[in-house]
């Protein structure tokens, strides 16, 4: 016998354990539902984060293959480094 047996035996009045009982049936209900709508949520959420995983990857592969071909480039910046190395720039 569980506890809200135990109670109900002490109230004379069945409404009222009726009631409870409802109450509590409902209560279970809605919890159910609320974490059927969070389970959603999260399953939403993780597809959101693998295609942003995806996405970050790429970009990624595509500032290293910038990068890669950029190692040669003759940019002003290099060019005046390399006159202040030889002494040609002040």
């Amino acid at each position: 016998m569980n506890k809200s047996d135990a109670l109900a035996a002490e109230i004379k009045d069945n409404r009222v354990v009726d009631f409870v009982r409802e109450v509590e049936r409902i209560s279970r209900i809605e919890r159910m539902e609320l974490a059927v709508r969070l389970e959603d949520k999260l399953k939403k959420i993780d597809e959101s984060i693998l295609t942003l995983q995806t996405q970050i990857d790429e970009l990624v592969g595509q500032v290293n293959a910038e990068r890669s071909s950029d190692k040669y480039a003759l940019t002003k910046a290099k060019l005046i480094r390399l006159m202040k190395d030889m002494g040609y720039y002040g």
